[in-house]
C-alpha cells in the first residue's frame, strides 16, 4: 500500500506505507512534568498499599518473607521506569514502525500461552515477572491504528465507507478471536474495541458508520456474554450479588464490604481485615477495595482526584497535538480511563467483575510495565504540543501560524 499524501496536522508528505511516519511537524520543547509527578504519586500509593498488605498476603506461606510481594512490586516499578524512559526518549516514529511487529509478537505470545497452559490462559511467568501478552496488543493497536487512520483519511470515501479502515477492523476481529474466544478475556477485548472505536471517531470517521460500528460491537458483546455460561453467571451475580455471597457473588460481596468498612478515614495501614483470606486478588484486581478499607472515603476521593488530574492532562495534550499524536493520546487516555473505571466500578458494585487491573496501583507485571511505557509515549507527545493553529478546509489542525508559540505546559519557553 503505497500512498502519497500530506495530511493536515502531519506537516510532512508521506510517500510510504502507513507505518512509516516522518515525525512531528512542530519543534520539540519541554515535556509536561505534571504527568510524571502524578504518575509518581500513584506509584508511591500502590507501593505503600503493597507494603501494608504484604504480611497478610504471605501469611501461612513457608519460606517467603513478609515483604516478598513488596520487593517484587518495587522491582516491577523499576522495570516500568526503564520502559517509561525508553518510550520517552526513542522517537515515536520508531514505535509506530515497530507496531506491526509488536502486534504480531503479542498474538504469538498469546498463542504460546494457550498452547502451554490451555484455553483461558493469559499469563507467562518469567522468573518473578508475570507477563500478559494482551497488554502488548493494546499498545500495538493504539500506535499502529493511529498511523493507519491518518493515512486512511486521504481516501475520498473515508467518511462514507468501511473500506479505508478494513485492515484495522480485521486486526480488531483477530484480537476478538484471540482474546475473547481463546483467552476468555472479555474485559481486555472491551478495552481494545473501545480504543479503536474512539480513535476512529476522533479521526473523523463517518458518524453514521461509527454508530453502526458501536451497534455491531454491542451486539457481539451481548452474544459473547449470553452464549457462555460463566459470563451469564457473572452478569447474574452483578445484577444480584447478595443472592449468593457464599459462592458466585462472594468476590463482589467481599469487595463492597471492604470498601464500606473503611469508613471516612479508613482502618489505617496494617489494619486491613479483608486481605486475610476474605478478598480474592487483594493485591491486584481488588486493590481499590483494599485501599478504600485502609485509607477510607477521603483517601479514595484523593485517589480519584489524582486519576482525574492525570486524565485531564492527557486530554489537554491530545487537544494541543497534531492529528497522529492526538490519536495516540486519545487511545492511551481511553485505555487508562476505561481500565480505571472498570476496576473501581467493579469494587463498588457498579460494574461486573472483569479481572482488570488498576493502572499504576495494582501489583506489578506486564500491565504496570506497559502502562508506564504508554506514559512515556504521552510525555514525548507533550513535548510537541502547541496552542495556536490554523484551521484547514476539513477543520483539522494545520500548520502553526508564523508567530510565537505557546506550549501546552506551564513552561512557555523551551529549555526552561
Amino acid at each position: 500500500m503505497d500512498t502519497n499524501f500530506n495530511e493536515a496536522g502531519s506537516g510532512k508528505i508521506m510517500n510510504r506505507d502507513w507505518w512509516v511516519w516522518p515525525g512531528p511537524s512542530s519543534r520539540r520543547h519541554q515535556a509536561d512534568r505534571s504527568i510524571f509527578v502524578t504518575t509518581l504519586i500513584l506509584l508511591v500509593i500502590g507501593l505503600v498499599i503493597q507494603y501494608a498488605i504484604g504480611p497478610a498476603v504471605t501469611a501461612g506461606t513457608d519460606g517467603i518473607s513478609r515483604n516478598f510481594y513488596f520487593y517484587r512490586h518495587f522491582a516491577s516499578i523499576l522495570i516500568g521506569f526503564a520502559s517509561l524512559y525508553i518510550a520517552w526518549k526513542v522517537p515515536i516514529k520508531s514505535w509506530i514502525r515497530l507496531s506491526p511487529w509488536l502486534l504480531a509478537a503479542g498474538a504469538a505470545l498469546s498463542l504460546i500461552t494457550i498452547a502451554i497452559d490451555g484455553i483461558a490462559s493469559r499469563w507467562i511467568q518469567i522468573g518473578f515477572f508475570s507477563f500478559q501478552p494482551v497488554e502488548v496488543i493494546k499498545l500495538a493497536m493504539i500506535l499502529g491504528g493511529a498511523a493507519f487512520i491518518l493515512q486512511a483519511r486521504q481516501n475520498n470515501n473515508f467518511t462514507s465507507s468501511w473500506r479505508p479502515v478494513s485492515q484495522l477492523l480485521y486486526a480488531l476481529v483477530g484480537a476478538t478471536f484471540l482474546v475473547v474466544i481463546l483467552q476468555r478475556d472479555f474485559g481486555s477485548w472491551f478495552v481494545i474495541a473501545a480504543v479503536v472505536m474512539l480513535m476512529l471517531f476522533v479521526g473523523g470517521f463517518s458518524l453514521k458508520l461509527f454508530g453502526m460500528g458501536v451497534l455491531i460491537a454491542s451486539l457481539l458483546a451481548s452474544v459473547f456474554i449470553l452464549s457462555t455460561p460463566y459470563r451469564r453467571d457473572r452478569l447474574n451475580t452483578f445484577l444480584n450479588p447478595q443472592a449468593d455471597c457464599s459462592d458466585a457473588g462472594y468476590h463482589a460481596c467481599q469487595a463492597v464490604i471492604g470498601v464500606g468498612s473503611g469508613g471516612l478515614f479508613g482502618r489505617g495501614i496494617g489494619k486491613s481485615v479483608q486481605v486475610y483470606g476474605y478478598l480474592p486478588e487483594a493485591s491486584n484486581d481488588s486493590i481499590f477495595a483494599v485501599y478504600a478499607e485502609i485509607i477510607g472515603f477521603i483517601g479514595s476521593l484523593l485517589l480519584l482526584a489524582l486519576y482525574y488530574r492525570l486524565f485531564k492532562s492527557i486530554y489537554i495534550i491530545a487537544q494541543r497535538s497534531e492529528l497522529l499524536l492526538r490519536l495516540i493520546a486519545v487511545g492511551i487516555l481511553t485505555w487508562f480511563s476505561l481500565q480505571s473505571a472498570m476496576n473501581i466500578g467493579a469494587m463498588i458494585g457498579l460494574l461486573p467483575l472483569k479481572g482488570i487491573t488498576l493502572p499504576f496501583v495494582s501489583y506489578g507485571g506486564s500491565s504496570l510495565m506497559l502502562v508506564m511505557f504508554a506514559t512515556g509515549i504521552i510525555l514525548q507527545i507533550s513535548a510537541y504540543t502547541v496552542y495556536s493553529y490554523e484551521k484547514t478546509e476539513d477543520n483539522t489542525p494545520g500548520r502553526r501560524r508564523v508567530r510565537r508559540t505557546r506550549y501546552a505546559t506551564r513552561y512557555n519557553r523551551p529549555g526552561n
